[in-house]
């Protein structure tokens, strides 16, 4: 399979082989490690539990930093979208907490999923997660979803960099959310 460079070529691969963005990320990791179909959405169905894992732990109890300096945010926000008649609307304001849980686990030494990187862990699953309870998706279509960030993720890091030490923060978290 064609490594798209870009964001057209890889467009432009798409539209030529009849497949989704998913599609594309599925066929290039299948040829790029060897695995079966199954084996390659088994490895993102894992990563799918793991991003629900850390999007829920800090929404249901507060998480701390291993130092304490910061953590209960994503519980905090949950509270008050628990409350009803938020400002910005359900969907935000649960993907605000899931995101911040997410970032809380991480800073407690949790599991997360570095999507694309530890530091910006929660945006890709608070968009995938929110957006998928709000449109009533499957989990198959969510991990569809995943694939397809994966491959804006690609052009990405082969045209810039997703990485903070590179890039700070505007790498990280703007990736995260091209990608979502």
């Amino acid at each position: 399979m064609i490594v798209a460079r870009s964001g057209e070529e890889l467009l432009k691969i798409c539209e030529e082989e009849n497949i989704s963005l998913s599609e594309y990320a599925i066929r290039l990791e299948m040829e790029d490690k060897g695995l079966t179909r199954e084996q390659v959405f088994e490895k993102m169905a894992k990563n799918l539990e793991v991003m629900r894992e850390g999007a829920n732990e800090g929404r249901e109890k507060k998480i701390y930093s291993v130092s304490g300096l910061i953590g209960g945010d994503g519980y905090k926000i949950n509270k008050y979208l628990r409350k009803g008649n938020t400002l910005t609307g359900d969907v935000t304001v649960r993907a605000m907490a899931m995101a911040l849980s997410s970032s809380e686990v991480n800073a407690a030494m949790g599991r997360i999923v570095a999507c694309p990187t530890a530091g910006s862990c929660g945006i890709l699953p608070a968009v995938i997660l929110s957006a998928g309870e709000k449109l009533e998706k499957t989990d198959e279509e969510l991990i569809e979803g995943l694939f397809a960030a994966a491959a804006v993720g690609m052009i990405i890091g082969m045209n810039a960099t997703l990485a903070g030490a590179e890039g700070g923060c505007q790498a990280e978290c703007g990736s995260a959310a091209a990608m979502g």
